[in-house]
């Protein structure tokens, strides 16, 4: 059994920001609404995908590789849905009272089910087991379309709390479908390493061509396309606000992640493949950095700088500790890394480490304080218009806790329920 590291490490960062986030979501009062429920949801996202990656992230036994297959797809069931409800509510609310939100959960339970079933019946491969990745569509297009209402809204281009609805829009897409903004040239240039992007979930099923398996890998390159769409938008917009000077950190992160995107071209498409030593190099650094590292550490920008967990002297303490943690964890990885990749002694390369970390000693604590300083709020003007006022007791928070909690032990237990009675995750109980 073999460990893979950065894997292993983007587990640990999901579930410490996940665990960390409910402690800290449970203990705050007197905030809106629907940063609450986002906070909720956001921390249970990360759980979720914490414990896959951490599972995941063992190579085993040939025997039991259904079971990883089973627990990556029934948790990715819980974090694929609690996204698109995320999106229903933030950072600006499309749901206007309380039936409408028990509607929306009660759509999402039902095609969770369905694809649960068709998991078991089918496979993993099945167009309806795949159902929740359309579903991608959904977040990015809310989300695009808040992005450009609040980044034109007129007469409030240089506010900063109408910009800071628009930069949260913004970083959603970032984390969400990011890792695919570093190969969006080959959409145009129709190249393979684009168009090879999530073809099928099982190894070596791209050669078990039927027909129900070419539309799933269809449904996942027409997602890849729709996404690579919404990350060029923001970047023709985040170019023009640039040259307008009214760009920001959110305006490079984006041109960040497409010319990366330029510079992968060149590198998948000129490197042949008898010389492709190079490309794992590149996946590395980019596509699996954002998938395991880069996420938690966006997903803590959004709790924090965008007021989902409000800091106070109470929870200050654990939303430090927690911080420090993400942000050390995540930067020492990082090194790691890129220690691998210098052709230096391990001995060199440990004391440059050390050197590192003796110039950068209180770096972690400054840049908490910069996280936590000057949240994004909204006016009580604003309030009413963006953000209907609707009441949320505390048991009805921890009904919701307690409902994404089941729901991540149901997956689990039916992976291995699975396994142990012989299905396989190519064919399910039909094959």
């Amino acid at each position: 059994m073999e460990i893979d590291g950065l894997v292993a490490v983007g587990g640990i960062l999901s579930l410490a920001l996940g665990i960390c986030g409910i402690i800290l979501v449970r203990r705050q009062e007197d905030i809106i609404w629907n940063k609450m429920i986002s906070a909720h949801l956001l921390s249970w996202m990360f759980i979720s995908r914490g414990l896959t990656q951490a599972i995941t992230s063992f190579t085993i036994q040939d025997n039991l590789l259904d079971l990883l297959i089973f627990i990556d797809q029934f948790l990715d069931y819980t974090f694929v849905f609690s996204i698109v409800l995320l999106s229903f509510i933030f950072p600006i609310p499309l749901i206007r009272n309380k039936k409408q939100l028990f509607y929306a959960i009660f759509t999402l339970v039902c095609l969770a089910i369905i694809a649960a079933f068709s998991v078991i019946l089918n496979g993993v491969n099945h167009p309806l087991s795949s159902i929740h990745i359309n579903l991608y569509i959904v977040t990015g297009t809310i989300w695009t379309i808040v992005y450009l209402k609040f980044r034109f809204l007129p007469g409030k281009e240089d506010d900063l709390e109408i910009q800071g609805i628009a930069n949260a829009a913004l970083l959603l897409n970032v984390l969400l479908v990011g890792y695919t903004w570093f190969k969006w040239t080959g959409l145009y240039t129709q190249s393979e390493f684009f168009y090879n992007q999530k073809i099928s979930s099982l190894p070596g099923a791209a050669n078990a061509l039927h027909e129900s398996q070419l539309y799933t890998d269809y449904l996942w390159t027409m997602n890849l396309a729709v996404a690579t769409f919404f990350g060029l938008t923001m970047f023709v917009v985040e170019l023009y606000r640039i040259y307008k000077r009214r760009g920001d950190w959110t305006s490079y992160l984006v041109i960040i992640y497409m010319v990366l995107g330029i510079f992968g071209q060149l590198i998948h498409g000129f490197e042949s493949v008898e010389n492709s030593s190079f490309r794992p190099v590149w996946e590395l650094m980019t596509s699996t950095l954002h998938y395991t590292l880069i996420r938690p550490l966006l997903a803590l920008l959004l709790l924090f700088r965008f007021g989902l967990i409000r800091i106070e002297d109470r929870n200050r303490s654990l939303s430090k500790t927690m911080s420090i943690i993400l942000i050390v964890v995540a930067s020492s990885a990082i090194l790691e890394i890129i220690q691998s990749l210098i052709p230096i002694t391990e001995l060199v390369s440990a004391g440059l480490l050390g050197l590192a970390i003796a110039l950068a000693i209180g770096w972690e604590e400054r840049l908490f304080n910069l996280l936590v300083s000057n949240p994004i709020e909204y006016s009580d003007h604003r309030k009413e218009y963006y953000f209907p006022i609707i009441n949320f007791d505390s048991k009805e928070l921890e009904l919701l806790d307690r409902g994404l909690f089941i729901a991540i032990i149901i997956g689990m237990t039916l992976a291995i329920m699975l396994v142990l009675i012989g299905v396989p995750a190519g064919g399910g109980v039909l094959a």
